[in-house]
């Protein structure tokens, strides 16, 4: 029966020659049309599951000859606490040394166009060319700024991130040089989304969703994600065919030892909780050496896999490149900035200029994250009746967890 659906389906794309000149002769013409269909199809059936398996088995060889690449199960500060921060698990912006003075936050908040308040905070929108220059600008703390690594100054571009994010900024966290880690909490200024789908978006602007864009400026203010940057030696991988990737196969084997950086671990924590992780892809940032200026392109990489792997991580998937428009100096980075401006066009950015709910700003600086979180999810769906990606459910508060501690 498996035979005759064969024929009859190829019996449709494939014909006898015609008689005739260049026809067929008496002893070369085939009995039925599918029949030569089948002789000729038939050994892909056979051929197709070999090639899979053998992929499979690269696939599976590949990720466990290495020794790593393995989704750390330490978080990078996780030694911060003792060592620095009197025992405290988390360091957001109100816990850094240095903090950005009312007068800078109030200039800053006035620069924005079509601003809107609501669910407890500030949003507003500039132009490519603006949004990069202010994001330096309101994120150029005194104090703080001189001890961030230089190549981690600047703003940089998130030039091919399949997801609507399109600006980040570093530049306002601390620099603890002992452990080599870098922590950059959330903070107003430090992240911009656009507000619309760019023409030349990757991947054809497929992520780009209405509903995507709408939620994404809320929610990581409301969860405040920072990250943390932990420098290391770099273990100089192989560079392996889409869709495989190796953490470290951009940098040479051995580079990174201190004081160098070109190669670090990248992860992220919510309500600045930086004794955990949250991601499930091992993120990498891995120097390019092709850059104008040390620090100008970082491969940002994003590594993971099935869950049949494991910690395993040997997929590279979602990966992109981070690129300075704005150099460590505030003066736009070329041919780099020209490039962004281009592709963002006339699209406005969208920026989060901070929060507007005293009761919210009273917890979070109180370290209460339990019950900012019951707040935040009170404010949210007051504002947002439609269950957008299951955000709310009626009145019943966000399905998203945004302490980190549960």
């Amino acid at each position: 029966m498996f035979k005759r659906a064969i024929d009859a389906a190829s019996s449709l794309v494939c014909f006898p020659r015609p008689d005739g000149p260049g026809g067929y002769s008496e002893l070369d013409r085939p009995a039925a049309a599918g029949s030569t269909c089948w002789q000729r199809w038939k050994p892909c059936l056979f051929v197709i599951p070999i090639v899979l398996s053998v992929i499979a088995l690269v696939f599976s060889y590949t990720c466990h000859i290495v020794k790593e690449p393995l989704l750390p199960t330490v978080a990078n500060g996780a030694a911060l606490p003792e060592t620095h921060l009197g025992g405290r698990t988390t360091l957001n912006y109100w816990n850094l040394p240095f903090k950005r003075s009312p007068e800078l936050l109030a200039e800053c908040n006035a620069a924005l166009k079509n601003v809107t308040e609501k669910s407890g905070g500030r949003w507003g929108q500039l132009s490519a060319a603006d949004a990069a220059r202010w994001a330096f600008k309101c994120t150029k703390v005194p104090g703080l700024f001189e001890q961030v690594p230089e190549k981690l100054r600047g703003v940089f571009w998130m030039k091919g991130n399949p997801f609507p994010e399109e600006l980040a900024v570093l530049q306002m966290g601390q620099y603890f040089p002992q452990e080599r880690v870098y922590v950059s909490p959330h903070a107003p200024f430090m992240w911009a989304w656009p507000d619309s789908t760019p023409a030349h978006a990757p991947m054809g602007g497929m992520a780009y969703k209405p509903g995507l864009m709408k939620i994404l400026p809320m929610i990581m203010p409301m969860m405040m994600t920072g990250f943390s940057v932990r420098f290391l030696e770099c273990p100089g991988r192989w560079r392996l065919p889409f869709p495989f990737g190796l953490p470290g196969h951009v940098c040479s084997a051995g580079s990174g030892k201190a004081p160098e950086m070109v190669y670090a671990s990248l992860q992220a924590h919510t309500m600045g909780n930086i004794s955990q992780h949250v991601e499930q892809d091992h993120y990498t940032l891995e120097e390019e050496p092709s850059g104008v200026e040390p620090g100008a392109v970082w491969h940002r990489g994003i590594y993971g896999g099935p869950p049949l792997l494991g910690r395993c991580k040997c997929v590279s998937i979602g990966s992109y490149s981070l690129t300075k428009i704005i150099d460590a100096k505030g003066e736009p980075l070329e041919p780099y900035f020209s490039e962004w401006v281009e592709y963002m066009g006339d699209i406005p950015l969208n920026f989060w200029g901070g929060i507007t709910d005293a009761m919210v700003l009273d917890l979070l600086e109180s370290d209460r994250f339990e019950e900012a979180a019951e707040r935040f999810k009170e404010l949210w769906c007051a504002d947002n009746d439609d269950p957008t990606f299951g955000a709310c459910d009626g009145k019943k508060g966000l399905k998203l967890d945004p302490t980190g501690f549960a």
